[in-house]
């Protein structure tokens, strides 16, 4: 796994962080392996990342673990919940699609976007989903972080008003063999 590409744009310390840390772990594999995967081995970055589980045949998605940064962001702690439970329609589908797409090409996506919060808040984030394998090198979990461009005292003074809204994304999926 080789984050070049992305390591060549100027991108968040933690999500260059997490790119260094999938890495290390994939060796020359495709894809970190999920058992060998310990977000405590990421120190404070750990914050910000969030693991979420592939579920098949249900085609759906369990959240195993929130960082408190993204327990902010979301609006809600979102760890211990299944993707078909949230309940805005709109937001399940458009996170269905981007899991989806990662499960099936087996390729980290990198992706800058603007969230609003309810009191017309815009956010810019980063965002970057690491596909993990099982044993048999299928994606078995996705590993992502999701850091805001704002100040974490400022993103603490959104937290209790709502969950954030994505209103604009631009993705890259990243050819990271």
């Amino acid at each position: 796994m080789n984050f070049g590409i992305l390591f060549a744009r100027h991108i968040h310390p933690e999500t260059a962080g997490l790119a260094r840390y999938a890495q290390e772990l994939a060796g020359d594999a495709p894809m970190p392996p999920r058992r060998r995967f310990n977000p405590d081995d990421l120190g404070a970055i750990r914050n910000y990342i969030y693991m979420i589980e592939v579920l098949r045949p249900e085609n759906d998605y369990f959240f195993s673990m929130s960082g408190c940064r993204m327990r902010i962001l979301f609006g809600m702690d979102l760890a211990g919940t299944r993707l078909s439970d949230l309940g805005d329609f709109e937001l399940r589908q458009a996170l269905c699609k981007t899991y989806d797409c990662v499960v099936a090409t087996a390729k980290p996506q990198f992706m800058r976007a603007e969230y609003i919060w309810p009191m017309r808040k815009f956010v810019p984030i980063e965002r970057l989903l690491v596909p993990l394998a099982d044993d048999d090198g299928q994606v078995c979990a996705i590993c992502g972080i999701s850091v805001p461009e704002i100040a974490d005292i400022d993103l603490e003074m959104y937290a209790g008003h709502g969950p954030a809204m994505l209103v604009r994304e631009d993705s890259l999926m990243l050819d990271a063999g």
